[in-house]
C-alpha cells in the first residue's frame, strides 16, 4: 500500500517535492474533469488529488512513508 501513492503518480519513492508536484500537475490536467468528461478519468484525478495531497505535504508525507 505505501507506494500506491508514488504509482499513481509515476514517481519514485525517492522523489523531490518539485517532481511530486511537476508530475501531478501533469497528470491533473490530463484528468482534469473539465478537460475529460468520462467517469474513469474523474476517478483517476480523484485518486491524483489524494496522492498528492499526501506526498505534497511534507508531515504527511513522513507518516505516510
Amino acid at each position: 500500500n505505501k507506494s500506491n501513492h508514488y504509482e499513481r503518480l509515476g514517481l519514485e519513492e525517492n522523489a523531490t517535492k518539485k517532481e511530486i508536484k511537476t508530475q501531478f500537475y501533469k497528470l491533473s490536467k490530463l484528468h482534469h474533469p473539465d478537460k475529460n468528461a468520462s467517469e474513469s478519468s474523474r476517478l483517476e484525478f480523484l485518486a491524483i488529488n489524494e496522492a498528492y495531497s499526501t506526498l505534497g505535504d511534507d508531515r504527511r508525507r513522513r507518516d505516510y512513508d
